[in-house]
């Protein structure tokens, strides 16, 4: 997924997702989340994905679920 639009009751909401590519491997990189209210309120908010380390071999173990 970029792109990401919604429609609320009090406004819209929009991410853009940036990807980067590492060892032949996608990863979310940066995304950018964009509210518009009703009442003309802007926010933006950017998070970004630092010291990413792709395919490291969790062990399956930590996600049982009993």
């Amino acid at each position: 997924m970029i792109f990401l639009e919604m429609d609320m009751n009090e406004g819209s909401s929009k991410v853009i997702f940036q990807y980067g590519e590492m060892n032949g491997k996608r990863y979310m990189k940066e995304m950018k989340i964009s509210t518009q209210t009703k009442y003309g309120n802007n926010k933006e908010m950017v998070i970004r994905y630092k010291n990413v380390k792709i395919d490291k071999r969790i062990n399956n173990k930590l996600f049982k679920v009993d």
